[in-house]
């Protein structure tokens, strides 16, 4: 499988201090979206990223687009690391796109 890559990695952890972790391609992203650690699986965002990382996956969204699906859903989640931008105003930077 072709690892697509995230211009930036987006770092997020799962509750306990020191457990951060750097999320750099879409197959990592959809790795821990599926993660029985993933806080909110069936929240709306956390949903729309799965379908957005599986889109890019086949070349259907850009990486840049997914990665900004991932960053919303880990701030629904609560589990995005401070100074990651994120645009509260705007669900998500692909819908657009879609409709």
């Amino acid at each position: 499988m072709l690892r697509i890559e995230f211009d930036t990695p987006v770092c997020i952890y799962f509750g306990k201090p020191g457990r951060s972790r750097l999320v750099s391609s879409v197959f990592e992203a959809v790795y821990c979206l599926k993660s029985e650690k993933w806080p909110a699986r069936n929240a709306p965002l956390a949903l729309v990223a799965a379908d957005v990382l599986n889109r890019a996956r086949t070349g259907e969204i850009t990486a840049g687009k997914a990665r900004q699906a991932f960053v919303d859903a880990a701030w629904e989640a609560n589990i995005l690391v401070e100074g990651e931008p994120h645009d509260a105003h705007a669900p998500t930077a692909f819908m657009s796109d879609s409709g």
